[in-house]
């Protein structure tokens, strides 16, 4: 399989390849001046001619391993090439050599241009340590170096040839140079874009917390008129309870005058319906403690059924029920006070919908599957939307224009957190459904 070779060089590596490209211009250069100058002189190419071969090649190879991208391996190449320039240079031509001095130089500053600063120190002392070990060669007299002193001025082939390898440096240099400018430019821009980017999101935050305080101050102001309501509701529940024991002592002394009136009869069977709902009502206020006893379901949705059914009565709507003859079976255990609210609701929630159909129906099921009962409340009203229905049981979100979205809300807190059961909404065709899930219970 052929290797991807990336051939867009960017960042560190591109500083690479230019320096790499450079010093090829370099060594080819000079190998091109010492075969010119070998044969103006008569002689045959001599061996600083192929040594200047073999660094070529050397550079051209370093070239074909940046561009396969291994940078680091080329980067420490070219380190090497120039510490054995500087140390070929120091042992053959003594340690005066401008040549070497200038290679010693040079390789010093690569590692920090190349790589990263923390390289600079070792390749210093690599270099300290070459020019201390040549000049220990040089007083053993091991190898003597070559002191080369020109026996006639400089001609104009020199000037072309030291002219041609500053321009080569010059031009590594600027191309170096414009290649972090580049690299720093990007960095700005990066950063420019990054602040931008932050005062943006600065501002979409600041705008979605103002929204989020808002919504909770008209959270806050609809929790403080639940709290009047519930004031006020105590306040009324107590006046009220006052004025039934005043019509109690007076149903009473009518019936002492009266004791066969059919009219007083009624009144007493209304009064004791009013007596039972302000006790149940509150009962539910003052104790913060539920009774949990085992109760029939059956019998109190009946119960429900019985206070609700002249209000059902008076707008003509149907109560369709289908309860299992066998009602022994569907005991539970709980409150039997919050089953009797949750279904209220519901009972209460298809009255409004269905109060303005021609033939107003609600059906209410009462069923035993496995060890669960069913309580499924079903009307023939509008039915409810796809969007509304994802908001169903949210507090604060109501589908009814006077509504106040609390309502199922607390239903399906009471049937999850009191009875472990659930309170689902069943899509139908028409109208809508809910139904109670309850734990099953054992009769006693």
């Amino acid at each position: 399989m052929k290797k991807h070779r990336p051939h867009n060089l960017s960042g560190p590596a591109a500083v690479t390849r230019n320096i790499a490209v450079g010093s090829l211009c370099v060594a080819v250069a000079l190998t091109a001046l010492l075969a010119i100058y070998d044969i103006q002189q008569g002689h045959a190419l001599r061996s600083r001619f192929w040594i200047a071969c073999i660094v070529v090649m050397y550079i051209t190879f370093i070239y074909y391993v940046l561009r396969n991208g291994h940078a680091s391996l080329a980067n420490w190449l070219l380190i090497i090439l120039y510490e054995i320039l500087a140390g070929v240079v120091f042992l053959f031509w003594g340690l005066s050599s401008s040549a070497g001095i200038l290679a010693a130089c040079f390789v010093i500053l690569l590692p920090g241009i190349l790589m990263t600063p923390r390289y600079i120190l070792p390749v210093a002392v690599l270099t300290i340590s070459i020019l201390i070990a040549t000049y220990i060669i040089h007083s053993l007299q091991l190898i003597k170096p070559i002191i080369y002193v020109p026996e006639v001025a400089s001609s104009l082939l020199d000037v072309v040839a030291y002219s041609t390898i500053f321009s080569i440096f010059a031009l590594i240099s600027w191309m170096t140079a414009s290649q972090y400018r580049k690299l720093l430019t990007r960095a700005t821009l990066a950063e420019q874009r990054l602040l931008k980017q932050r005062n943006t999101l600065a501002s979409e935050l600041s705008e979605e917390s103002s929204k989020l305080r808002q919504t909770q101050l008209q959270q806050i102001q609809q929790l403080y008129r639940f709290a009047v309501i519930g004031q006020s509701t105590a306040a009324t529940l107590h006046e009220l309870s006052n004025h039934l024991s005043v019509l109690n002592l007076d149903i009473h002394d009518l019936k002492t005058q009266h004791k066969h009136s059919q009219a007083i009869a009624n009144a007493e069977e209304g009064m004791e319906y009013i007596n039972r709902m302000v006790r149940r009502a509150r009962r539910q206020l003052n104790s913060p403690v539920d009774h949990v006893s085992s109760f029939n379901v059956a019998q109190v949705v009946e119960e429900v059924l019985n206070d609700l059914s002249h209000k059902f009565e008076q707008k003509g709507i149907v109560i369709a029920k289908d309860f299992p003859s066998a009602r022994t079976k569907l005991q539970t255990r709980g409150e039997p006070l919050n089953l009797a609210q949750c279904v209220t609701v519901l009972l209460n929630n298809s009255f409004e919908a269905c109060g303005l159909e021609t033939n107003p129906e609600i059906k209410i099921s009462i069923s035993k599957v496995a060890k669960s009962i069913l309580v499924t409340v079903t009307d023939n009203g509008p039915g409810i939307s796809g969007s509304a229905q994802d908001k169903l049981f949210q507090p604060l979100e109501s589908t009814k224009p006077t509504g106040l979205g609390v309502g199922l809300y607390i239903a399906k807190h009471l049937i999850e957190s009191h009875f472990k059961g659930t309170l689902t909404y069943i899509p139908t065709a028409s109208g809508a459904t809910f139904q109670i899930t309850i734990k099953a219970t054992t009769s006693p």
